[in-house]
């Protein structure tokens, strides 16, 4: 009988010490949970930022895109410019040429004129003496 009463104690003690390992136990795990849960939630905010800065570098790129082509369209726009106003330069200049040859071709007739001219008069006033005499 005492052993029994032996036996049961020990099996009681042995039982209230395995509920206490296992509340220890439950306790540490319930305090991991609690530290693992915080750093859950420290990373979730990360996570948000990061993503909300990620959010505001895709925006400034794509402002730097829009300025990019921007800049591409209005540099292609003026080299064009510069293309056309190229070309007018040329014509100005062949039409130049033009109107100094032209002129020189004017000036050499005026001297033929002119020359001409010279000579009727000087026709023109033998003519008139020789009539007088």
């Amino acid at each position: 009988r005492r052993e029994l009463e032996d036996a049961q104690s020990q099996m009681h003690r042995l039982g209230s010490e395995t509920l206490l390992r296992k509340d220890e136990e439950i306790r540490c795990q319930e305090e991991q949970i609690r530290v693992l849960e915080a750093e859950r939630d420290v990373l979730l905010r990360q996570v948000a930022s990061l993503d909300s800065e990620r959010s505001e570098v895709e925006e400034r790129l794509l402002e730097r895109e829009r300025v990019k082509a921007g800049v591409a369209m209005s540099s292609q726009r003026k080299a064009q410019e510069c293309g056309e106003l190229e070309s007018t330069i040329r014509e100005a200049h062949t039409c130049a040429e033009q109107l100094q040859k032209r002129h020189t071709e004017w000036e050499a007739i005026i001297v033929g004129i002119a020359e001409r001219e010279k000579a009727l008069r000087a026709e023109a006033e033998e003519m008139t003496e020789h009539i007088r005499k």
